[in-house]
């Protein structure tokens, strides 16, 4: 999500041979979104012929024939706020301009694409005036429109990013990201988010005690620089961002395929920085972390995650990112399969046919390396409602090494 203002656009309008019929015909339509009006047909019938004229004759006209350049504003509507969708950043780049600090939705979607993800979503929000960024608000209710399926999808987003610094929209998203995770939402969705180059280690370790959400990935690096080269004089300058990029292409890394739902980002890098702008040290940064930071560090041209958590450390299940992702997909994936069962008779037969699919969608998990075992399967129709089969399982999910542990015994003679 970002803000941007209305666009700009340029283009060419061939005139063609002038005084020849019909019309149309010789004037192709090269500026898209630029069509005369007629505001009233009274005392016209069909057939009649209709003359434009224009008045203003300031300034050099050009010849017959002869390809001339407008350039004009359009307001942006309701539809250039909704949410599209993308497969190729090409097309979004048509969309919000070229990658740059000022178009910031389209260099967050070249942080996303860097680091790996297939398919995104974009909300543009409108900019507060004098400025190249949204407001608060408008951050919120764009947020706010994610609370149903994505076009064309039967599904809603699994990952959200607003390019906000806002601790108020933060907060936002992690009371929504609670909110859809309900069963009956069935929206599950995780956040990141990040700070500005203004915070400190304090200031960002209250906000994730604040947030305390194992939905909430806040990223604790304030501002990094990146390479943006003018396509115009192919002149390289580093530019300095703030963590709400560094928040994006840590999505973009959290949606990149090679990466499954257990895989967690602890140690892979960041690319398309070229540096970390304010670092810290170890003790600095194993508090930020206990407070459910993500840090960040240097790594030769990429930014490598220290240590990949959620706002809240309280305990593995929690803390680690790659649980509650586990347990996203294994419910969605679970609600598709069994999906197929609502609508018959609920005989005995089917609370079988139920747990058979069960039993092989878990075995299937425990191959896939997403859960490591499940135990306790059990399938029966709802003692108090006729209409409900419940199922219950418990599982153990994949956990991914954080820490070796070496004891070292030392003596003067080895056995």
């Amino acid at each position: 999500m970002n803000a941007d203002a209305a666009g700009a656009h340029a283009a060419v309008r061939n005139c063609g041979s002038p005084g020849v019929a019909p019309a149309q015909a010789n004037n192709l339509i090269a500026i898209q979104g630029l069509y005369t009006e007629i505001t009233s047909n009274f005392g016209s019938t069909a057939g009649d012929t209709v003359v434009i004229s224009t008045f203003n004759k300031s300034g050099n006209n050009p010849n017959v024939g002869e390809f001339y350049y407008v350039s004009f504003n359009t307001a942006k509507t309701a539809a250039d706020y909704a949410i599209k969708l993308y497969t190729n950043a090409t097309f979004a780049y048509q969309a919000y301009g070229q990658p740059s600090t000022v178009n910031r939705v389209s260099l967050a979607i070249q942080l996303m694409v860097a680091n790996g993800v297939q398919t995104f979503g974009v909300i543009q929000v409108p900019v507060v005036p004098g400025t190249n960024q949204g407001s608060s608000q408008d951050f919120m209710n764009a947020i706010q429109t994610l609370t149903v399926n994505l076009p064309g999808t039967n599904q809603k987003a699994n990952i959200i990013c607003p390019l906000s610094t806002d601790p108020t929209v933060h907060q936002f998203l992690s009371r929504q990201l609670t909110t859809m995770a309900n069963i009956r939402q069935k929206g599950e969705a995780i956040g990141f988010v990040g700070y500005d180059q203004f915070q400190t280690p304090s200031t960002m370790r209250a906000n994730a005690r604040s947030l305390s959400n194992k939905r909430m990935i806040a990223i604790g690096a304030p501002v990094a620089g990146i390479i943006i080269t003018n396509p115009n004089t192919g002149v390289a300058v580093e530019y300095a961002v703030s963590g709400e990029f560094m928040a994006a292409a840590m999505m973009g890394l959290e949606a990149n395929p090679s990466n499954d739902v257990a895989q967690t980002l602890t140690f892979q890098n960041l690319v398309g920085f070229s540096r970390l702008l304010v670092t810290y040290d170890d003790p600095t940064m194993d508090a930020m972390a206990a407070d459910g930071l993500t840090d960040l560090l240097n790594n030769n041209g990429a930014l490598l995650i220290r240590h990949y958590k959620t706002t809240d450390p309280s305990n593995p299940l929690t803390s680690e990112p790659t649980v509650t992702t586990i347990t996203d997909y294994v419910a969605q994936i679970f609600r598709t399969d069994l999906n197929q069962f609502i609508g018959r008779k609920l005989l005995d037969s089917l609370v079988t046919d139920i747990q058979v699919v069960c039993n092989a969608r878990l075995k299937s998990l425990v191959d896939q390396q997403i859960i490591s075992g499940y135990q306790n399967l059990s399938v029966i129709q709802d003692p108090t409602d006729p209409t409900q089969a419940d199922v219950t399982v418990t599982y153990k999910p994949v956990f991914c090494l954080l820490y070796v542990s070496v004891t070292f015994v030392v003596q003067t003679q080895l056995s």
